[in-house]
């Protein structure tokens, strides 16, 4: 009968221990499984951060490169649109909505975001490997630091120059959850244009593409020629 009870003891501490070493491994493989996940993800979360500001500082380079070119106006398609819809002359306070400058003290009306705020949203490009799957340009403008705002629309409506201006362009990039954004800062400077310049520039007004809003070509327009001059990025 002792014999009989001490191996029923044996088997039945062999299986106990069989269950803790099978309850270990267990927990070691979801360990490591979790680990691995873990890896993965953060990984994928670095690539795509690393895709994103490549995308985005890539795209920087290539704007600033278009709109600073001294052949902008005859090669770019983006500085056209510039030069026919930013600062154009008002008839009225009203005539701003085309694309008002902004003011980030403004709390109603033309000049808060909702109202300056351009947006250019390229096509989706989550079938593309290596992109990220979302990429916009936002772009606003704002009146010179040193002009009051009622000086500045006097200016303009009597056929004034816009220089000093400054155009802000915001590019970002979002894959998943990881996002990623930079802003660009531009100071537009002024001086007579060439005869050859003067035709570009009426060509322009006349493109329907540049000029959506179909605004008159001025002889006041077409006597300057603007360059942006990169100022800083944020």
């Amino acid at each position: 009968m002792k014999k009989t009870t001490v191996k029923k003891n044996n088997k039945g501490a062999a299986m106990i221990l069989t269950i803790v070493i099978m309850t270990v491994l267990i927990i070691f493989i979801f360990s490591l499984i979790l680990v691995s996940y873990n890896l993965y993800a953060s990984q994928n979360k670095n690539l795509s951060s690393t895709r994103n500001s490549e995308a985005v500082n890539s795209l920087s380079n290539s704007i600033m490169a278009e709109i600073t070119d001294d052949d902008a106006m005859g090669k770019s398609n983006l500085y056209r649109y510039l030069r026919t819809n930013l600062a154009y002359n008002p008839g009225s306070d009203s005539d701003w909505k085309d694309w008002p400058y902004y003011d980030e003290n403004a709390l109603s009306g033309q000049h808060t975001k909702e109202a300056a705020f351009r947006y250019f949203t390229l096509e989706s490009n989550s079938s593309i490997e290596g992109l990220p799957a979302q990429t916009t340009v936002c772009m606003y403008w704002t009146i010179p630091q040193e002009v009051a705002a009622d000086t500045f629309y006097e200016n303009i409506k009597n056929g004034g120059s816009p220089k000093g201006i400054m155009l802000h362009v915001i590019i970002s990039a979002q894959t998943a959850s990881q996002y990623y954004e930079t802003e660009d800062v531009y100071k537009l400077l002024v001086r007579n244009s060439a005869p050859e310049e003067e035709v570009l520039i009426g060509n322009a007004f006349n493109d329907t593409w540049a000029n959506p809003a179909n605004h008159t070509c001025e002889a006041s327009d077409k006597g300057e020629k603007w360059i942006w001059k990169y100022v800083s990025k944020h």
